[in-house]
């Protein structure tokens, strides 16, 4: 996997959400070995940030809080994570770092039984709020699962992953394919991932048979995986500090 680098030049605040743009330059020759771009659609790139907590979508984010960041490391196809912040608890790590934000873990606890793609977009329509995604059009007919495409997720007569819906009124539903900016869609994604995350957060602690992570190990974290069948960026830092203290 190539890395290439970054460099944030602005951050704005997406309206009156607790999102951020990241503005970035890049050598154009470094960021076509990265990812391959589709002028039409937009492409949505996880990334490694190093110096400030941007991780975790659930928490309020200020932009300002975000100015001083100089650059970041985008790596596609790998969730945000972060380097091991002292004094905070393992659970607290997996969240900022978006260890629930891993398709690979959401397809492992499928396959383990634990949570569906079925059972996801009846979550997604019977427990979660329909989104006000256009506060200027009305807001009419049922509730629908919006399924947010992306150039990895999608095809010509494919689908997405119903881990890539989102609950919009019907009429915004309408109004959104026809008129949707690319800066909106990626909105929609950055939602939609949101909601599955939050989900999967619960998935992982039936599949551990646990009501809390209060007090989670490294060693219930490896074990899970092992169960589930995979390896992701954020335990094999865990490993490597288990095999430091031996």
């Amino acid at each position: 996997m190539k890395i290439g680098y970054l460099e944030v030049v602005e951050v704005k605040k997406i309206r009156s959400r607790s999102v951020c743009q990241l503005i970035v330059e890049a050598d154009i020759s470094q960021f076509k070995n990265l990812v391959s771009l589709d002028e039409t659609k937009g492409v949505f790139i996880p990334c490694k940030i190093e110096g400030a907590v941007c991780g975790a979508l659930d928490m309020d984010l200020d932009p300002e809080e975000l100015q001083a960041l100089m650059s970041a490391t985008a790596q596609p196809g790998v969730l945000l994570e972060q380097k091991p912040e002292k004094g905070k608890s393992l659970a607290q790590r997996m969240v900022i770092a978006g260890y629930f934000r891993n398709e690979k873990l959401w397809d492992a606890l499928e396959a383990a039984g634990t949570y569906t793609q079925d059972q996801h977009r009846e979550h997604v329509l019977e427990d979660v709020a329909p989104i006000n995604a256009y506060p200027s059009q009305a807001r009419t007919g049922p509730v629908v699962a919006h399924h947010v495409r992306t150039a990895a997720n999608s095809g010509t007569g494919i689908k997405p992953p119903h881990w890539f819906c989102l609950p919009l009124y019907d009429s915004h539903h309408k109004y959104l394919h026809n008129n949707a900016t690319r800066e909106e869609r990626a909105e929609h994604l950055v939602w939609a991932v949101d909601i599955t995350a939050k989900a999967m957060r619960e998935a992982f602690k039936r599949f551990e048979k646990i009501e809390s992570m209060t007090g989670y190990t490294d060693a219930q974290l490896l074990k899970a995986e092992n169960k589930l069948g995979i390896t992701t960026p954020f335990t094999m830092d865990v490993r490597k500090a288990a095999l430091a203290r031996q």
